[in-house]
């Protein structure tokens, strides 16, 4: 069997658990984002309205810092 490749956070360079990752919708890296208030764990980005889609988009902390997303 194949072993399973451990993905790192691309912001803090930590493992990313299954609980607490999300993939930014500008460079489409994995960070760390807890889907749940009971999670303590890294937040290295957020969840922001993108006025084009009318929705809600992932965004890491570096495109948020390098682009002036979420401003």
């Amino acid at each position: 069997p194949r072993d399973h490749v451990k993905e790192l956070c691309h912001v803090c360079s930590r493992e990313l658990g299954e609980e607490s990752r999300g993939r930014c919708v500008s460079c489409a890296r994995g960070f760390h984002l807890p889907w749940s208030v009971n999670l303590e764990d890294r937040n290295c980005g957020r969840v922001i309205f993108n006025k084009e889609t009318a929705g809600l988009v992932l965004v890491c902390n570096q495109c948020i810092q390098e682009f002036g997303l979420g401003q």
